[in-house]
């Protein structure tokens, strides 16, 4: 209930999933979120309240990782924080129940 947004361009609802779906064979780990609350604030709140998420923006390693970002839509506009999220090795349960417990920060 605390995301507005998932952006992945896995589902349907991604402005270029009929795209994806043409040039991919599967789809990453790496997806984002916009918080209804999407301030900055709120963003690192979130971010902050993670363990098993690690901040960073290495991408090579095994590990989950997070790191906020300003979110520009396509008409060059603020629509304000997103975070970025890759998804590790970690038991997928855990990190379920992270994220559950970050978002109710």
């Amino acid at each position: 209930p605390g995301v507005l947004k998932v952006y992945h361009p896995g589902l349907p609802s991604h402005p270029q999933h009929e795209l994806a779906k043409r040039q991919l064979r599967g789809y990453s780990g790496v997806f984002s979120i916009m918080l209804k609350d999407n301030s900055q604030e709120a963003t690192f709140r979130f971010i902050d309240a993670l363990n098993i998420f690690s901040i960073g923006v290495s991408w090579g390693g095994f590990e989950s990782l997070s790191v906020p970002k300003l979110f520009h839509d396509m008409k060059g506009t603020n629509d304000g924080w997103i975070t970025r999220l890759r998804i590790g090795l970690e038991n997928v349960e855990d990190l379920i129940a992270d994220l559950d417990q970050a978002l109710k920060v």
